[in-house]
């Protein structure tokens, strides 16, 4: 008999400025009765926030497994602390939610980059994204209560030790994102995580 879980919505939030079909193989590993979206969103993690949320209302989604992947994870996380009676379940691939101090030291060293140097890229919004992820810390999420899978190449030991109801799976050799280097693994261990919990 199928959980219950696997008929809900399930929205995917990529890294920012991801393609959705990043995700591709991931959805192709998941049950066929899911019928996932895609939240591609760029700038802030705020302003993702902002762009899942109007999606969310859009199609009018209710009781929804969020699946974030880098900065999209921040962004689920977000979501899920704004609308906890909404996100039922959060998966998280490789959450970036804060700086380590080497990723600080480039952040201050791209003010001293000229600005034609990043190729298309907006150095302003490229700027505001590492100031506000040196302002955010795994201690800001504490209160997401939602139960919460982390997949990842390596752990996350400040995320796992704030959030109150988390399980964690580690891919070996999975690389920057586990949905992009092992999207069949993804999925398996997200179809278990949905049908466990």
């Amino acid at each position: 008999m199928m959980n219950d879980r696997m008929t809900q919505p399930i929205v995917f939030i990529p890294d920012a400025g991801e393609l959705p079909d990043v995700f591709t193989e991931v959805v192709n590993a998941l049950p066929a009765d899911l019928k996932p979206r895609i939240a591609p969103w760029s700038g802030t993690v705020g302003r993702g926030q902002e762009d899942v949320e109007k999606l969310l209302d859009k199609h009018e989604l209710r009781r929804i497994i969020l699946v974030g992947g880098g900065r999209g994870a921040a962004v689920a996380l977000r979501v899920a602390q704004a609308q906890p009676g909404r996100i039922t379940h959060l998966v998280l691939d490789t959450p970036v939610i804060s700086l380590d101090e080497q990723t600080r030291k480039v952040g201050r060293a791209l003010k001293r980059v000229p600005g034609f140097l990043f190729r298309g890229r907006n150095k302003e919004e490229l700027l505001n994204q590492v100031d506000e992820l040196d302002g955010t810390s795994a201690g800001d999420f504490a209160d997401v209560a939602t139960p919460t899978l982390i997949i990842s190449g390596t752990t996350h030991p400040e995320l796992v030790d704030a959030l109150p109801r988390v399980v964690t799976v580690s891919v070996d050799g999975a690389g920057r994102r586990t949905y992009r280097t092992h999207p069949g693994e993804f999925g398996a261990h997200l179809g278990r995580f949905l049908a466990d919990s």
